[in-house]
């Protein structure tokens, strides 16, 4: 990530977790609206529809009609969490402890590649719900036009 090739000054590691976290909770935050988007104003409307071409959709769809709310409100709890929760600055000050002020530092040296993971498996999950949206919503109104 564009993060971890950064230098700052050991004055200013706190900001690096702090931008660590905002990062974290925009992602867990935009997929809650992504998703709440997609149960409270499309999933009305692909239900009627369906009502409309007097066809029962099918259980995927219903499945994650289903489950999309809830997803979306449990993302949006994390999200907040992760946004208001208190910062942890020990790991990353003790770290920086070795360095001089004033010097510039690393910040792939002050924090761990844990991090990196946990974006990239977070963006991962993302392309996976985008296709399960697809399967479950999209490909279903589009056999549905192609039988008329």
């Amino acid at each position: 990530m564009l993060l971890f090739q950064m230098y700052v000054k050991k004055e200013d590691v706190r900001d690096v977790v702090n931008i660590k976290r905002n990062v974290r909770a925009i992602l867990f935050l935009s997929m809650s609206a992504v998703l709440g988007v997609m149960s409270f104003i499309v999933s009305p409307q692909l239900m009627e529809l369906y009502a409309d071409f007097a066809v029962n959709p099918p259980a995927l769809t219903l499945f994650f009609l289903t489950v999309l709310p809830v997803v979306a409100v449990i993302l949006l709890l994390v999200g907040l969490f992760i946004m208001f929760s208190k910062p942890d600055y020990s790991k990353v000050e003790n770290r920086a402890k070795k360095y001089k002020p004033g010097e510039m530092i690393k910040v792939s040296e002050l924090l761990d590649n844990k991090f990196e993971w946990k974006s990239i498996s977070l963006m991962i999950l993302l392309l996976v719900a985008v296709v399960v949206l697809f399967y479950s919503m999209i490909n279903p109104i589009y056999s549905l036009t192609s039988q008329m």
